[in-house]
């Protein structure tokens, strides 16, 4: 059985020094290694998003034009209508 209150010798301590700082390295690489792969995908999802931004973009503009096109449409046939309701002589609908 080994004893618990063995002293630390000279070898043990630089033991264990060398082995906190390969510790300390693997943990650093694996650090960094996870900051590059969070960066890459956090690059992947805004490249996405952008790409539906500009689709969607399109898709509004789209409707705005066309919303445009109809309101026009619908203010020839609604004046269309008040000429032929002013020749007929009918008062126009409130």
């Amino acid at each position: 059985m080994e004893d618990k209150n063995q002293s630390v010798t000279p070898d043990s301590n630089q033991w264990l020094h060398r082995s906190f700082e390969e510790l300390r390295d693997v943990m650093n690489r694996h650090h960094c290694d996870l900051v590059e792969r969070l960066a890459e995908r956090q690059r992947e999802i805004v490249k996405a998003f952008q790409s539906y931004t500009y689709d969607s973009s399109k898709r509004v503009t789209g409707f705005e034009y066309n919303d445009g096109e109809y309101s026009r449409r619908l203010e020839a046939i609604e004046n269309r209508l008040l000429e032929v309701e002013r020749r007929l002589n009918i008062p126009p609908a409130a």
